[in-house]
């Protein structure tokens, strides 16, 4: 009965090594499901919480890259967990069951295996350090080629399309050619591997056949050549996990540094009626040598009406991102009622003061869904659209306000998208509307129509900043530049 019997446990050996790669299988699926839910929702939540001093000085590129990372963790904490579990229980009741039935094979098998496992993390190791290479050169052309992408149209503008296309070349042929190094040194350490467990095999059942040469029959090899497979397998995924660690490691600290950066202060919520805001003894630079802002102080009214003048450089854009939360490393104060606005939560001082420049962006859907986002009120909708000139630009649009805007929004001249970002930020209701040159792609006369219009809301209180000459339409005038 014994050729029967070790036909069934062959036969069984390879059942359950299927049932396990399958059962791995589930359960990996079903716990990456569990870490998108517990762990991607959070980090979502902190890219939309980052300040937005971060995002002007961070290449998209390189944000991009960090949820890729995030997209390997998740993976890798999955490999490693669900791993380590089944193919080291795996490996110990394969040995169990070899120290029941062949103990003297068991013995040389368990020393083999241990030689295994201790070799495979050095072949590891030089993975890990190829690895952290290529991901550093993976960021570098990720973010060069974003952020060609954005200023393509600068590109093309100004014939600029050799340098920058040298310049993302530049960037790819470093990649791939580390890619392909990368590929070739993982295909011979897979080889290496394969090597070492053919020989390893070999010495297994020829120390096997020699030990036990009377009784050791060609399905006592088939048998014991499954049991070593198994336990191969699960020591070699077991030595893997330790490379996996290590990639896991430049990608959790590279994902630490993102993670670490300061969120949007979250504070007090502020809800009074809106009275002033008033900047006392302000100062600011972006380094220690020079001063863009010295010893500023005014009080903003509600209700009132300030024209912003100076030459370029003067820190006009400055003061008001300053004004407006964005900028927060300000010496002096701000208050909103007289509360420093350092307490108050950065959406309450964004519900009272929204700002608007010239690098905002309209976003995909129709004209109506760009300036409502989801509040509709078409009585509001109606009265912005005569505040800024919208209905020339719905006119001429067969679907009017149901129009649908292309990509970066290109099939709207520059003077309409400015009109349609600042219905917009009326649309919101501010107290405080700080215009930062948003109109300056607009027709002067047209801009003067806005611009009265603006002033006939009571309740608004108005901040414009422009290079124009507006001095008759604005009762309060600040020059910067002077002292």
């Amino acid at each position: 009965y014994k050729p029967f019997l070790m036909t069934i446990l062959f036969i069984g050996l390879k059942l359950i090594e299927w049932i396990i790669i399958s059962f791995k299988a589930m359960l990996e699926e079903k716990l990456l499901k569990k870490v998108d839910e517990e762990i991607f929702e959070n980090f979502t939540n902190h890219i939309f919480k980052l300040p937005i001093k971060y995002i002007h000085n961070t290449r998209v590129g390189e944000i991009v890259k960090k949820i890729e990372d995030m997209t390997h963790v998740k993976s890798l904490f999955a490999r490693i967990v669900l791993v380590n579990f089944l193919d080291l229980l795996t490996m110990l009741v394969t040995i169990s069951m070899l120290f029941y039935i062949f103990p003297k094979i068991a013995y040389i098998y368990l020393f083999v295996l241990s030689l295994i496992f201790l070799t495979i993390p050095f072949l590891e190791q030089l993975k890990y350090r190829r690895n952290k290479k290529n991901i550093r050169l993976y960021e570098e052309f990720s973010g060069t080629l974003v952020e060609t992408l954005e200023g393509l149209e600068s590109v093309k503008n100004l014939s600029l399309e050799n340098r920058f296309k040298e310049k993302v070349d530049q960037c790819f042929r470093a990649y791939t050619s580390d890619i392909k190094g990368l590929n070739l040194l993982e295909r011979k350490i897979d080889l290496y591997k394969n090597y070492i467990f053919e020989i390893a095999l070999l010495i297994v059942n020829l120390v096997g056949f020699l030990s036990l040469s009377e009784s050791f029959t060609f399905y006592d090899l088939l048998v014991t050549s499954s049991f070593f497979s198994l336990a191969y397998s699960s020591v070699l995924s077991l030595s893997v996990t330790i490379s996996d660690i290590l990639k896991g490691k430049i990608l959790f600290r590279s994902l630490g540094e993102f993670l670490d950066i300061s969120k949007e202060r979250d504070k007090e919520i502020f809800d009074q009626q809106f009275k002033s805001l008033e900047v006392s003894n302000l100062n600011y630079s972006f380094d220690p040598f020079s001063v863009i802002i010295k010893d500023f102080s005014w009080k903003f009214k509600r209700g009132c009406k300030y024209l912003f003048k100076g030459p370029s450089g003067v820190g006009k854009s400055t003061l008001v991102k300053c004004l407006s939360g964005i900028y927060d490393n300000y010496e002096g104060k701000i208050t909103l009622n007289g509360v420093d606005i350092q307490n108050i939560a950065l959406s309450s001082l964004r519900s009272y003061c929204v700002y608007i420049g010239q690098e905002e962006r309209l976003f995909s859907g129709t004209i109506w869904d760009n300036i409502t986002n989801g509040c509709d009120d078409r009585e509001k909708f109606e009265n912005v659209s005569k505040i800024c000139e919208l209905d020339e630009v719905m006119n001429t649009r067969a679907l009017r306000e149901n129009t649908a805007l292309l990509e970066g929004a290109t099939n709207l001249s520059g003077g309409e998208k400015a009109r349609l970002i600042l219905a917009r930020a009326l649309y919101k209701n501010p107290s405080v509307l700080i215009v930062d040159e948003t109109l300056s792609s607009v027709s002067e006369d047209m801009e003067n129509k806005i611009i009265e219009r603006l002033i006939n809301i009571e309740s608004l209180t108005l901040i414009y900043i422009t290079h124009r000459n507006k001095d008759r339409l604005f009762k309060n005038i600040i020059l910067l530049g002077k002292e």
